[in-house]
């Protein structure tokens, strides 16, 4: 069993379509609570006084609306200031400090972007590959690659995101995993 494979080398990360990523994620993450609650009050602030003002059930659900929108409204501006703020351009960082890489008989994953995990795991302890796609994932076009571990508990997965070619990346690792957990 001959390895053909070098030493060490980086796998490749598509950065950009992963800082989309990060991008739309980190949108909706903070723009959904804002949204809802603007629905809501913004739905709810039809006033006791105005209420007996009203003829039909029409001119009800009119003002509803009418207030809901409003809300969504003021929900959207919230979040999409909260995004800026948190998220815009930590997604750039996030994207930027992810490096995976094949060091002999281990593999190397760093992230993070204010707080960084640098790990590197024996391909011993590595159990299974696998690839990934969530249909935000689909939308940014990437996949990822998903790396079981024995340690268990909350850090025995680790997903790497935006992988390129992460089909073939799957299948080289595990060939690596294969012929470096032998010798």
């Amino acid at each position: 069993m001959n390895d053909q494979y070098p030493e060490t080398f980086p796998i490749e990360i598509e950065r950009d379509k992963l800082c989309r990523f990060y991008r739309v994620q980190s949108f909706i993450a903070c723009s959904i609570v804002p949204f809802a609650f603007g629905f809501l009050f913004g739905g709810a602030s039809t006033s006791k006084d105005r209420q007996r003002d009203f003829e039909n059930a029409e001119q009800v659900w009119s003002e509803f609306l009418r207030g809901a929108i409003t809300g969504i409204g003021w929900g959207l501006l919230i979040g999409a200031t909260l995004y800026f703020v948190f998220g815009h351009f930590a997604a750039r960082r996030w994207a930027t400090a992810l490096e995976v890489a094949v060091e002999g008989d281990f593999l190397r994953v760093k992230e993070g972007g204010s707080t960084r995990r640098d790990r590197k795991l024996h391909f011993r302890a590595i159990v299974d590959y696998a690839t990934f796609q969530n249909p935000l994932m689909r939308l940014c076009e990437i996949d990822g690659i998903l790396i079981t571990t024995t340690s268990g508990g909350v850090y025995s997965t680790i997903n790497v995101y935006a992988v390129k070619n992460a089909l073939e990346v799957r299948d080289m690792l595990s060939e690596i995993d294969r012929l470096r957990e032998d010798s």
